[in-house]
C-alpha cells in the first residue's frame, strides 16, 4: 500500500473520517496494518477511545516528532550524531534565556 497523506480539521468529523478510513483500509483484512499519524500524545490517546468503541486491531499511532526522529534517524547516524534529547533541549533552551537576559532571564534556572 502506498502511505497516503490527509489533513483534516479536528473535531467529531475528522475523528468519524478517520473510524471509516481505518476500516475501509482494513476490510479486506482487519489485521491489516495502518499507523495514523498524530500530532502529539492527548490527541492518540483520544482516537484510540473513540476508535475502540468501534473495535480495531493493529493500528499503531505515532507522533508527528518521532516519526520525523525515525527519518532521520539514517542520515544523522552517517554523520555520527544522534537526535536532540528532551534533556538537551531544556538545557538549550536555558542557556539562551540565560544569555538573552532581560525579564526573563530568572527564568533560566527553572
Amino acid at each position: 500500500m502506498v502511505p497516503e497523506i490527509v489533513r483534516v480539521r479536528p473535531g467529531p468529523a475528522a475523528t468519524a473520517w478517520l473510524a471509516g478510513r481505518v476500516r475501509a483500509i482494513q476490510a479486506d483484512d482487519p489485521l491489516q496494518p495502518v499507523t495514523v499519524v498524530v500530532p502529539g500524545h492527548q490527541a492518540a490517546l483520544h482516537l484510540r477511545r473513540r476508535l475502540a468503541a468501534g473495535g480495531y486491531a493493529n493500528v499503531r499511532f505515532t507522533v508527528l516528532a518521532h516519526l520525523a526522529e525515525s527519518l532521520g534517524a539514517g542520515h544523522l547516524a552517517a554523520r555520527g550524531r544522534t537526535p536532540l534529547t528532551a534533556v538537551s533541549r531544556a538545557a538549550l533552551v536555558r542557556t539562551a534565556i540565560a544569555a538573552a537576559g532581560g525579564p526573563l532571564q530568572p527564568a533560566a534556572q527553572h
